[in-house]
């Protein structure tokens, strides 16, 4: 399905940026008759001469649509178009990751009875975002790579538009995740979040929403790709802040959640708390690894220091966000979902026993022993530091 889905992308894609090419070829025709006219006025005056240009040539050379020259200029046409190339080769690697995991969490969701817990939830929600992100930026490099020259507007605006909300989005639903777990293990708050857990989702979207709306009027064109125009910094200044304040929320939480956890017997006896150090310091790192590259790309566009190097890399860690999902899911989770008979009399325990998603936990790493004495855990905070322990 999701091959059919990118199938799908890459059709529509190509058609815009043929779309994009007749104005070209205008541009190349306009620019023959300016040299003609110029050849036939060269005998009575050298310098002077009067030609009309279309309107189609005036709108692709105003102030509105920057060209990539100063690029051209120093790197040559060629390093440009490797560099474009570079990056949608490295974000079709990340396609193919996000394929991966959204192909096993489909698989596990089928072979379960159609429930998941949160601890494969989390991987497939990250998983959707960066695919959407995947989306806006292959299409922010395919023209280009064809063109050399950055999309016209208000293409261009609507793709740099894209991309900052979803990524604001993605960063906002990692420190919803870390206050979640934080609630839940340190408060022993019990988390109804709803059909689709649809209410992990809406703090998110209303930042992300008035984020985008407040920076929309700088949306455009930079120097390398449609992102925001070198003149505003407001869209560099909601980047930094928002990505400062989610790290520390997140490692505040889950240092917290950590300490928490060192004191539960239960924990050590199943042996959860290894795992619980591992997918949440994996998680932390895959924050860290995808977004801050992000943070020192936009220190340097409000210092206007913009280097080609520094897009390389930026482009290389923001299409890592799927890799290192696929690569935390593979280590958590194994290469093949693995049979387990204790599943679903857990899981069918849980349904049971709660109304709320507070104990929505991974069950396979509870023995059998642990499932039998299930009913003699009264304490609260070890139900909590069970799901936790799967949810992060």
């Amino acid at each position: 399905m999701m091959t059919k889905i990118i199938s799908l992308f890459w059709v529509i894609a190509f058609l815009s940026i043929s779309h994009a090419f007749p104005n070209i070829s205008r541009l190349n025709n306009n620019t023959f008759h300016i040299d003609n006219n110029d050849n036939n006025n060269n005998n009575n005056n050298d310098n002077n001469y009067n030609v009309t240009k279309s309107p189609e040539l005036n709108s692709l050379t105003n102030d509105d649509v920057k060209s990539n020259e100063s690029y051209e200029d120093e790197h040559g046409v060629y390093v440009m178009r490797a560099a474009y190339l570079f990056g949608l080769t490295m974000f079709q690697i990340d396609a193919a990751c996000i394929i991966y995991v959204i192909h096993r969490t489909y698989q596990r969701w089928k072979t379960s009875g159609y429930y998941l817990s949160m601890a494969y939830k989390i991987p497939f929600y990250m998983a959707l975002i960066d695919f959407i992100i995947y989306f806006f930026q292959t299409v922010n490099l395919l023209h280009p790579l064809a063109a050399t020259d950055n999309w016209s507007e208000p293409y261009c605006s609507f793709i740099a538009g894209g991309f900052f909300f979803w990524t604001i989005f993605n960063i906002l639903l990692v420190g919803m995740s870390a206050l979640m777990s934080w609630l839940i293990v340190c408060k022993k708050v019990q988390l109804n979040l709803g059909t689709c857990d649809y209410k992990m989702f809406i703090i998110p979207f209303i930042f992300a929403t008035i984020l985008c709306v407040i920076s929309f009027p700088t949306f455009g064109s930079d120097e390398f790709w449609c992102y925001t125009s070198d003149q505003y910094t407001t869209v560099p200044a909601i980047l930094l802040i928002v990505d400062i304040s989610i790290l520390s929320l997140s490692l505040c939480c889950y240092v917290n959640i950590l300490n928490e956890i060192k004191t539960s017997e239960l924990c050590n006896r199943n042996g959860h708390l290894i795992k619980a150090y591992r997918k949440i310091l994996g998680y932390i790192v895959m924050y860290i690894v995808q977004w801050t590259p992000l943070m020192i790309y936009v220190i340097a566009d409000v210092l206007n220091q913009e280097k080609l190097w520094l897009y390389f890399f930026t482009v290389s860690f923001i299409s890592m966000g799927g890799i290192l999902n696929m690569i935390q899911y593979i280590l958590n989770e194994g290469w093949k979902d693995k049979h387990d008979p204790l599943y679903e009399i857990s899981r069918r325990r849980i349904s049971q026993s709660t109304k709320s998603h507070e104990i929505e936990g991974e069950i396979e790493g509870m023995n059998e022993n642990d499932i039998n004495n299930n009913n003699n855990l009264n304490s609260n905070l070890n139900n909590n530091i069970i799901i936790v322990t799967n949810n992060v």
